[in-house]
């Protein structure tokens, strides 16, 4: 981690002190690159009216978030000199768990993910100050989840919540790019919210059954170098 802000802060450095870097980079109808992401997973989750009927025993269901990591590469096409149209897929590593506090015991539930995503957003730029930029996004992403049991024969006794293989998101960031000599490098901070809902209902399971809705959130920390 001390590594990654050393170099956030000499890119920082550099690009503000240095003449203007290639000026028709940004001009090109196409770049890629690559991108490193570190993420924080997160669930939001309603609960159904069962869960209010069974407080005798289940006492109470409680989420928790983890780190994780993802990379992949980015496709940007230039729209306008303020506007481009970008998506970045990547493969993230991902895990959240799920408490159910019963009146006789407590059942750890993790969730492990293994996605492939592939956003599509819209990037605006604000005018380049010598060779750095600031901009905003937002757009939609759609998650495969290697690691879902959503087609599994699930035992309703055993601990489980599945979510679905296909999650859809909306999501929405900020960021800013350093003009380097040989490269554009990127920092981004974005938000993830599932617009659908991710839960797989388990006939006679008290764990999915206690709930209503499951919907994934991810934030995430990016770092991005394109050419």
């Amino acid at each position: 981690m001390r590594f990654f802000i050393f170099i956030i802060a000499l890119t920082i450095g550099h690009a503000a002190s240095a003449q203007e870097v290639d000026p028709t980079r940004e001009y090109k109808p196409m770049h890629f690159g690559i991108s490193i992401a570190m993420c924080q997973a997160k669930m939001k989750t309603t609960f159904s009216p069962s869960f209010y009927q069974t407080t005798d025993s289940l006492y109470s269901i409680t989420n928790q978030g983890f780190p994780g990591i993802g990379f992949g590469g980015v496709l940007a096409f230039r729209m306008s000199e303020h506007l481009e149209f970008r998506t970045l897929a990547m493969l993230h590593l991902l895990q959240r768990n799920m408490q159910f506090q019963f009146k006789d015991r407590k059942d750890d539930i993790k969730m492990e993910t293994v996605s492939f995503d592939i956003p599509l957003s819209f990037k605006y730029k604000s005018d380049r100050h010598k060779n750095t930029r600031f901009y905003v996004l937002g757009g939609g992403r759609w998650t495969h989840d290697f690691q879902s049991n959503e087609d599994a024969d699930l035992n309703p006794v055993k601990p489980i919540v599945a979510s679905k293989k296909n999650v859809y998101f909306y999501e929405f960031g900020s960021g800013v790019e350093f003009h380097l000599e040989y490269v554009m490098f990127g920092l981004e901070l974005k938000m993830s919210n599932a617009l659908n809902n991710a839960l797989v209902k388990v006939p006679g399971s008290i764990y999915s059954g206690s709930l209503n809705s499951m919907n994934p959130r991810i934030f995430q920390l990016s770092l991005l170098f394109e050419y």
